[in-house]
């Protein structure tokens, strides 16, 4: 993980007093019932399979949460049967992530008015 990354979820698990579970591995059945008491999941590309869903359904699970702008590595329609919610990011090319000396967030350039989503 980015030290940038890691400092702001740091930063934003203690404004918003969210534990954050860090798992190394790529989610798969056998891992998959670490997820038991989250609220969610935040996955990258791997792919999310029916089986997978519906342990963490069955785990308690709610929101599936993927680190990129594609979402087609999620199987949406198990996603759907088991009532999570998917949800995916918007990049913008000016979009910054601040370096190790100021981890305030994203910089938007004052010209920017191309995404309104920022986390």
């Amino acid at each position: 993980m980015r030290h940038g990354l890691k400092i702001l979820m740091i930063k934003f698990s203690q404004h918003y007093c969210v534990e954050i579970i860090k798992i190394y591995d790529s989610p798969n059945k056998e891992n998959a019932v670490l997820a038991k008491g989250c609220n969610g999941v935040s996955v990258i590309t791997t792919a999310i399979t029916k089986e997978i869903i519906e342990i963490w359904h069955e785990q308690g699970v709610k929101h599936i949460s993927t680190r990129t702008i594609g979402y087609d590595h999620i199987d949406l329609k198990a996603a759907k049967a088991n009532k999570m919610i998917v949800s995916n990011v918007t990049y913008c090319q000016r979009c910054k992530l601040y370096s190790n000396d100021n981890v305030n967030g994203f910089k938007k350039n004052e010209n920017d008015h191309a995404s309104s989503n920022w986390i």
